[in-house]
């Protein structure tokens, strides 16, 4: 069933799907079907019957399955530039604007249409939440600096971007409650500037710079409050990117002393530069006044850290654990953290990644929940670049690479399976085709492939029946 706005129309484009346009504000957005009915799970669960072919969210919305509030997710390659992506699915953009390319979902008319529908329908019919790759990183949402009147004020959208989010959020039926949402992020400790970080945030003074984000940790968790968003990256990837960055002696000091030794542990970046050492607290400390202004009873996200390469025990695993048991060491600050999980069939080592589900339980005993938010797994053999392949074909993939990363995505989703506080398994990506890493890391590959009923899908990889078939394992 689909709703016209009332100066707009209805546009069926595959069974169960339609073009919802508004022409009073020209807004667009698909309006989706799941199994023949509107929306997802309505909050229960089901009683049918399961089997290797059931999609992944019926498994986990089961009657039978143990973890009612499990998440399962993936993120949405919204970050189109002048790229092969723009060749594929959105080549119909006619705008060299990089924000307007950002728009997921505007190419809805043009012959790679089917691609399109494909990622909201398999999207919506695999997963129950999501995550955008960049919307909602700072340089995306606030590309221009805000004036000072606008800090502190009530207007929630004065000085940002979002209506290429708020354009996802329906696409995927975040608006509509089918599905939930993953915040990411509200500081990203990026070397990036001009795509992660805006290049006027570097000319700010220090007080300026604290400003600012007070500000955008406020009015981003106020606008997103009520939008079903489970849970915030408040920081992100803000320890070194390598573990032997971090000596046993700097973890020793920072043990001993964590307000004057942090920045022993910490990435040296531009929040590092604007705000201080203990930039991570101040981003807490407002994220946290703000969600306590909502109120005791109100509906609140988890804030989490989210960091890479923490799964395994190393000693930037160790400095996150220490740097949370200190942020939490009177008020609780952190909710929980997030295990980003971009893996190599060769990396970890087999001895590494032996450690994961040791690691993962020690986060646990700090009475936290944890996450894994950023999970896929590279095929060496396949690693290729954006520099030198622009249009980016797949290979095919040797029945010993199929195991290797069928294993290591089933291991770590077992992992967190056994643990009541992992509440979600987040996928990178969805399809090999449409990735942010060509070197075929995902569940599913290759183009749009349109069904008998009008719908399409993509083609499910070994490592998808291995996520299939743990998932099952944990019937009743």
């Amino acid at each position: 069933m689909c709703e016209a706005p009332a100066s707009g129309s209805c546009e069926n484009v595959a069974a169960g799907s339609y073009i919802v346009t508004n022409l009073s504000n020209g807004d667009r957005w698909f309006d989706i079907t799941v199994d023949g009915v509107d929306g997802g799970n309505d909050g229960g669960c089901h009683s049918r019957s399961v089997n290797s072919a059931t999609p992944l969210r019926e498994i986990i919305e089961s009657c039978d399955f143990p973890r009612q509030d499990f998440l399962l997710g993936f993120a949405v390659k919204d970050n189109f530039g002048s790229s092969w992506m723009d060749q594929s699915v959105f080549g119909c953009l006619r705008t060299t604007s990089l924000y307007d390319q950002n728009r997921y979902g505007d190419c809805i008319n043009g012959p790679e249409a089917g691609n399109v529908l494909a990622h909201h329908q398999v999207g919506k019919r695999e997963f129950n939440i999501i995550t955008a790759e960049a919307k909602q990183k700072f340089a995306q949402s606030q590309p221009v600096r805000p004036a000072n009147t606008m800090l502190g004020g009530s207007n929630l959208d004065a000085g940002f971007r979002r209506d290429g989010m708020v354009d996802l959020m329906k696409n995927l039926g975040v608006t509509s409650g089918e599905v939930a949402l993953h915040g990411h992020t509200l500081a990203f400790e990026s070397p990036n500037t001009g795509s992660v970080i805006p290049n006027w945030f570097r000319g700010l003074s220090s007080r300026e710079a604290r400003a600012v984000m007070k500000d955008r940790v406020e009015r981003e968790l106020r606008f997103y409050r009520d939008k079903n968003v489970a849970y915030w990256d408040v920081v992100n990837e803000f320890l070194p990117p390598a573990s032997s960055e971090i000596t046993d002696q700097d973890l020793r000091n920072f043990r001993l002393s964590p307000s004057t030794n942090m920045d022993l542990i910490l990435k040296q970046g531009l929040f590092r530069e604007k705000l201080g050492a203990n930039w991570i607290e101040l981003m807490f400390t407002w994220a946290r006044d703000e969600l306590d202004s909502w109120g005791p009873n109100a509906k609140k996200p988890d804030l989490i850290v989210n960091e890479v390469y923490i799964l395994w025990q190393t000693n930037k695993s160790e400095a996150l654990y220490s740097l949370v048991q200190h942020l939490n060491r009177g008020r609780k600050l952190v909710d929980g953290v997030g295990f980003q999980g971009h893996l190599y069939d060769t990396y970890p080592s087999a001895t590494a990644f032996s450690t994961i589900g040791q690691n993962m339980a020690k986060f646990t005993r700090l009475g936290i929940n944890i996450y894994v938010t950023e999970f896929d797994v590279r095929l060496s053999a396949h690693q290729r670049f954006w520099s030198t392949d622009t249009t980016f074909t797949e290979t095919p993939i040797t029945d010993t690479e199929n195991r290797v990363q069928s294993a290591r995505y089933r291991s770590v989703l077992s992992h967190c399976l056994n643990l009541n506080a992992c509440k979600a398994f987040q996928i990178w990506g969805l399809t090999d085709r449409f990735s942010w890493v060509p070197s075929q890391a995902h569940l599913f590959s290759g183009f749009a492939i349109p069904q008998p009923d009008g719908n399409y899908t993509f083609a499910k990889k070994a490592a998808y029946r291995a996520v299939n078939a743990e998932l099952r394992s944990r019937l009743r």
